[in-house]
This record gives structure tokens, sequence and C-alpha cells, in this order.
């Protein structure tokens, strides 16, 4: 979890260039235009710390509703939960 961490400065800084600011405008602008109701976070092992800081971060930040998903209901289980109004991440 330890390196994870040390990773994520250098990582955020690719992702936040002006190389891909372009690409996360159009994906902002999608999102906006769909106006999602709630968001959902999926992810597994010591990715679901960073899910749940970030189902805190939109909603103290956007004032959505959010929380996260068990991705093995789907994979494992073959559940189809309906997320026809929610931004999944």
């Amino acid at each position: 979890m330890a390196a994870d961490i040390d990773e994520q400065p250098a990582g955020y800084e690719r992702l936040l260039s002006a190389e891909h600011a372009g690409a996360i405008a159009r994906v902002a602008a999608v999102i906006a235009e769909r106006r999602p109701r709630h968001v959902v976070f999926t992810a597994r092992g010591t990715s679901d710390h960073a899910a749940l800081y970030g189902a805190y971060l939109t909603e103290i930040r956007l004032g959505l509703p959010a929380g996260l998903a068990s991705p093995s209901v789907v994979t494992l289980y073959g559940g189809r939960p309906d997320l026809s109004d929610a931004l999944v991440v």
C-alpha cells in the first residue's frame, strides 16, 4: 500500500498535464450533460480506501450522494444492479 501511495503524486501530475486537459474536459462535459443523481465508486483491495475518500469528496464538494459498490456482485455473482442514473467510477 505504501508503494501505491508513493506513486500517486507522479500519477496525478501525468493525468493533469496539459496533454490530457482536452480529454478530461470532454469527459466532464458529458458527465455534466447527463446530470447523474448519484456516484458509485467500484474498487477492490487497497483501492477501496481511495474510493471511500472519493465518495466523501463527491458528497462534500458536489453535493451528490456517493457510495461504494462491490464489483464481485457483477463479476462473481452475475448481478446486474440498475445504475442508469449513476456516474460509475
